[in-house]
C-alpha cells in the first residue's frame, strides 16, 4: 500500500514537473531575443510596471509598493496569461506552452526508452553544470543594491514563528521533495546498484550538496527580492512580489536582466540548466513508474511502457498550460504530493521499524561474508552486507553514475525552483532552521533506508515493500456557483489526497483477505505483516542464507516481550 501510494504521488509530481519544464523552455526560447523581453515595461502594462531605465529619475520615496517588476508582469501576462481567480474556469490552454510541453515529454520519453545507462551518462553533466550557473548568479545577486537586506531576511529567523506547526510541516515536505524520498525514485535508482556498494559516503555527499544548493538558490532569490525592495521603497522584503510557484521565474530572470555583459548568454545558460535539471528529475520519477510496472509484468517491453507514460503524462499535463494552471499546480502539490508524502513517510518508517523489525531483521545482523558461501550457522549477516550480493537486471555503468544521478535528482527543480518559494511563503529564516534540522534528523536516515531497500531487493518500490505486505436570481446564482466551486475544490483536493493515502489500508485489507480462510483474524494479521518469503537478495544462494538467518530471528522474537520489542525498534 505504501509503495502504491508512492507511485501515485510520483505520477502527480511528474505531471507538474513537466509543466515547469515547459515554462522553462518557453523562457529559453525568449532568451535568444535581441533584448530580453522581461527586462523592459510594455505600454499595455500601464503604470503598474517598474521601469528599470526610469529609476534614476526618481527617488525611492516616490515609488509606491504597488509597482511590479517587468519580470513579474512578463511572467503573469505574457507567459501564463494569468487570471485573478479560477471561478470563471481554467481557460483554454496556451498552445505555445503546449508545444513546449510536447518537446519536454518527447525528451523525457526518449531518455526513458534508452534506459538507465543513458541517464547515468547524462548525470555527469547534470550534476556539475548547475553549480557553475548558480555560482555565477550568486555573485551577481550579492552585488546588487539592497541584496544584503534580502539575504539577511533569508537567514534571520522570527523566533516566535518557530513554534508554528505549519512551518515545520513545510520543512518536512520540502526535505522529502528535495531529496526525492518517499516517492519510490531512490529505491528504483538503488536497485541498479552493485550489491557490494557501500553507499553511506554517497549519502553524506548527496545530502550535503542538496542542502548547499538549496541555500545558494535561496541566497540568489532573496538577494533579488532585497534589490526589488530597495528599488520600490518597500519596508518589507515579503511584500515585494506575490510569491507562489512562479517565484523562480520572476527572481532569476530579473537578476539575469541586470547583467551588463551579454545578458542573453547568461539567460540561455540558466534556463538550459533549469531544463536539464527538470530532465534529471522527471526521468528519475518516470524510471520509478516504469520499473514498478515491469516488476509486475516482466514481459512488457521498456519502450512501450516509456512511450505510454510519455503520451499519458503529456495529456494530463496540458491542464497546467491553461491560465488557471498555476492554481491546479498548487492544488496537486499540496493534496496529491506534499501531504501524501508525509503520511506515506510515517507509514514507511512504521513498516520498516515496527512491522518488519529494525532490531531483529537489520541491526542484529552481525558480520559475515556472503561471497564466501559459508553456511548460515557458521556466520551472521550485517546491515552493510545485506546491501551486498545479487545482481539487478540492469546496472549503472559505474559507481560515479549512481552518485551523480542522485545528485542531479536532488539538486533538480525541487531545490532551484521549489525551495525559494516555500522559504518565501514561510518567512525566510524562520523556515531555514527547521529545514536544516529536519534534513539531518529525518531526511538523511530515511534517504539511507530507501537506498538500502532498493539495493538489497534489486527491484522497484512495490517489490521492495513486499517485506511487509500489509503496507501493500443572478446574484444568488453567482453566490451559489462561488460556493459550489469552493466546495468542489476542497472535495477534489481531499479526494486526490485520499487516493494516495487509501492505498495503505486498501492493500492491507487485500493482504489480510489473501491469507488462509481457516486462520483466525489474529493469525491473518500476523501472516499479512510478516515478510514475504520471496523478499531478499536475488541470487539464490544468498537468498537461502538470508531466509535461514531470518527464521532464527523470528524464533528469538517470539520469546521477547512487547516492551523489549518496542525498545529494540526505538533504539536499535
Amino acid at each position: 500500500g505504501i509503495a502504491a501510494g508512492q507511485v501515485l504521488a510520483t505520477g502527480a509530481s511528474i505531471t507538474y514537473y513537466s509543466s515547469i519544464m515547459a515554462l522553462t523552455l518557453r523562457f529559453l526560447i525568449a532568451s535568444f531575443s535581441t533584448v530580453l523581453p522581461w527586462s523592459y515595461c510594455r505600454e499595455e502594462w500601464g503604470d503598474s510596471c517598474l521601469n528599470e531605465t526610469a529609476l534614476t529619475a526618481f527617488n525611492n520615496t516616490q515609488i509606491t509598493v504597488s509597482k511590479m517588476s517587468s519580470a513579474e508582469l512578463y511572467f503573469q501576462k505574457e507567459i501564463l496569461h494569468e487570471q485573478d481567480d479560477v471561478f470563471h474556469g481554467l481557460g483554454m490552454p496556451n498552445w505555445e506552452l503546449v508545444g513546449c510541453l510536447a518537446v519536454a515529454w518527447f525528451i523525457i520519453g526518449g531518455v526513458l526508452i534508452r534506459g538507465v545507462k543513458s541517464s547515468g551518462k547524462a548525470a555527469y553533466f547534470l550534476g556539475i553544470f548547475p553549480y557553475v550557473v548558480l555560482l555565477v548568479l550568486l555573485l551577481r545577486a550579492v552585488t546588487l543594491p539592497g541584496a544584503m537586506d534580502g539575504i539577511i531576511y533569508f537567514f534571520k529567523p522570527q523566533w516566535s514563528e518557530l513554534l508554528n506547526p505549519l512551518v515545520w510541516y513545510a520543512a518536512v515536505t520540502q526535505v522529502f521533495f528535495s531529496l526525492a524520498i518517499c516517492f519510490g525514485t531512490l529505491i528504483t535508482y538503488a536497485s541498479y546498484n552493485n550489491f557490494s556498494r557501500n553507499v553511506y559516503k554517497d549519502i553524506v555527499i548527496i545530502t550535503t550538496m542538496d542542502s548547499c544548493s538549496s541555500i545558494i538558490a535561496g541566497c540568489i532569490t532573496f538577494g533579488i527580492l532585497g534589490n526589488l525592495a530597495f528599488k520600490t521603497g518597500a519596508a518589507d522584503v515579503a511584500s515585494v512580489v506575490k510569491g507562489g510557484a512562479g517565484l523562480a521565474f520572476i527572481s532569476y530572470p530579473d537578476a539575469i536582466a541586470k547583467f551588463e555583459f551579454i545578458p542573453q548568454a547568461f539567460a540561455v545558460l540558466f534556463f538550459l540548466m533549469l531544463f536539464v535539471l527538470g530532465i534529471g528529475s522527471t526521468v528519475g520519477m518516470g524510471s520509478c513508474i516504469v520499473r514498478v510496472i515491469r516488476d509486475r509484468w516482466v514481459r512488457a517491453p521498456n519502450w512501450a511502457l516509456a512511450l505510454s507514460l510519455a503520451v499519458l503524462g503529456f495529456a494530463v499535463s496540458i491542464v497546467y498550460m491553461t491560465p488557471g494552471g498555476q492554481f491546479v499546480l498548487n492544488l496537486v502539490d499540496f493534496y496529491g504530493v506534499s501531504f501524501t508524502a508525509l503520511i506515506l513517510a510515517i507509514g514507511e518508517l512504521l513498516a520498516v521499524g515496527w512491522v518488519y523489525g529494525v532490531k531483529q531483521e537489520l541491526l542484529k545482523l552481525q558480520p559475515r561474508n556472503l561471497e564466501s558461501g559459508a553456511s548460515a550457522d557458521a556466520k551472521k549477516l550485517t546491515l552493510d552486507e545485506l546491501t551486498t550480493g545479487g545482481k539487478p537486471k540492469e546496472q549503472w555503468g559505474n559507481e560515479i553514475e549512481f552518485l551523480f544521478s542522485c545528485i542531479s535528482l536532488s539538486v533538480g527543480l525541487g531545490n532551484i525552483w521549489r525551495f525559494p518559494y516555500i522559504a518565501f511563503q514561510n518567512g525566510g529564516g524562520t523556515f531555514v532552521i527547521p529545514y536544516l534540522i529536519v534534513l539531518l534528523i529525518i531526511g538523511r536516515p530515511v534517504y539511507y533506508l530507501e537506498i538500502i531497500l532498493g539495493q538489497f531487493s534489486g527491484s522497484g518500490c512495490i517489490k521492495a515493500f513486499n517485506m511487509a505486505p500489509i503496507m501493500k436570481d443572478k446574484r444568488n446564482l453567482l453566490v451559489k456557483i462561488f460556493l459550489f466551486m469552493r466546495i468542489f475544490i476542497a472535495v477534489f483536493g481531499w479526494c486526490l489526497c485520499a487516493l494516495g493515502l487509501l492505498q495503505i489500508p486498501g492493500w492491507a485489507l487485500y493482504s489480510i483477505c489473501k491469507q488462509s480462510k481457516s486462520a483466525s483474524l489474529l493469525n491473518k494479521l500476523k501472516a499479512a505483516a510478516a515478510p514475504a518469503n520471496a523478499w531478499g537478495p536475488l541470487e539464490q544462494t544468498k537468498h537461502e542464507e538470508y531466509v535461514n538467518q531470518r527464521r532464527k530471528f523470528e524464533l528469538q522474537a517470539k520469546q521477547r516481550t512487547i516492551l523489549q520489542s518496542a525498545y529494540d525498534n526505538l533504539f536499535g
